[in-house]
């Protein structure tokens, strides 16, 4: 049993809704809240402003954020906003295929979030997400958790409470004011569709003794090139892992446009490529029909050295096969067409 950060930060103690802790009106969790949560800035070698996030403190000088948030390329620094003045900060640890990052502030002085347990909340439960969409700082939206999905190890969870580009890092709260995930990833233009990080995922921070390397390059796709927001859909430690970068989702009615990247844990064949780590395509989704088109696509090894790529228009639709690993881009991003 690993809780080292939670648990140094004296974080459990908190009791949760399921133990019969008092619900609170939507004004009552913001107070509760709101004073954890801070804003997040990667920033280049000059000091200026490459990206920005959210973060919630969950120990003293300690935050936690999405990783996707501090290692967009370029990044040389970060920076964590809180009561209006910035603080700089250090990347302590973090692992890529959670997209969880913690940070290190030494004279952050902000409250550490009460902790409860995703899975203690059920599915239909009012939840409430406070970051920084936009840059606007300590925004409350509410929602329902509306659905998990994945496994019962590796499920994140669905919720309708609204976020936006710069909410990614920031908390998600039950009704008694606790922090059960960490804000993540949106459907753009899909209503009430988001996704969010269960808190227990944390713990597994305990094993990691490093930081993160920051992403320098782009993959090199005509069609789109990533900005390095890389978030998860899917992760089998003894298999592959599959993430979606956020800027490039684009939604249109039911079709859903995005690019995705497969990471295998070992090199593996594909055509007439041998030692394939990482696959790259684009794909468009049509949820309503349950069809997928690829478009172009790259593979590489594990230096990263293409050994595969093709341009052009998409494929011809193909139906989509419902619980297949590969389409797990399908079940998240068309989630309300399959209710």
């Amino acid at each position: 049993m690993k809780h080292a950060l939670i648990a140094t930060a004296a974080l459990i103690a908190s009791a949760s809704l399921a133990a019969g802790a008092a619900e609170l009106t939507p004004a009552q969790v913001f107070k509760a809240a709101a004073p954890s949560v801070v804003v997040v800035f990667a920033t280049d070698a000059k000091g200026q402003d490459l990206k920005q996030g959210s973060g919630v403190a969950i120990g003293r000088d300690l935050v936690v954020s999405n990783c996707h948030v501090i290692t967009t390329a370029g990044a040389a620094g970060v920076e964590i906003e809180f009561q209006g003045k910035r603080y700089p900060a250090t990347n302590e640890k973090g692992d890529l295929d959670l997209d969880l990052c913690t940070l290190r502030a030494p004279r952050l002085r902000a409250p550490p979030a009460n902790v409860g347990r995703s899975d203690a909340s059920e599915i239909g439960e009012r939840v409430y997400a406070i970051g920084a969409p936009q840059g606007y700082d300590l925004t409350l939206s509410d929602g329902l958790l509306s659905a998990r999905r994945g496994t019962d190890a590796d499920h994140v969870l669905q919720i309708s409470a609204p976020i936006s580009k710069g909410s990614s890092g920031g908390g998600l709260f039950n009704s008694a004011g606790e922090l059960i995930g960490i804000t993540t990833l949106m459907a753009v233009d899909a209503q009430q569709v988001n996704f969010a990080i269960p808190v227990e995922w944390i713990d597994r921070l305990a094993t990691v003794d490093r930081a993160p390397k920051v992403e320098q390059a782009s993959n090199g796709l005509k069609m789109r090139t990533t900005t390095g927001e890389w978030s998860l859909l899917y992760n089998d430690p003894a298999d592959q892992r599959i993430e979606v970068d956020v800027d490039s989702l684009q939604v249109i009615g039911n079709i859903v446009t995005t690019l995705e990247r497969i990471t295998f844990m070992q090199p593996r064949r594909i055509g007439d490529s041998e030692g394939v780590t990482t696959a790259l395509s684009m794909r468009r989704y049509d949820c309503a029909a349950r069809t997928f088109e690829l478009g172009p696509m790259q593979l590489q090894d594990a230096h990263g050295a293409v050994l595969f790529s093709t341009e052009g228009d998409y494929s011809m639709k193909t139906p989509v096969k419902q619980g297949a690993v590969v389409y797990s881009g399908f079940q998240v991003l068309c989630a309300k067409w399959l209710r």
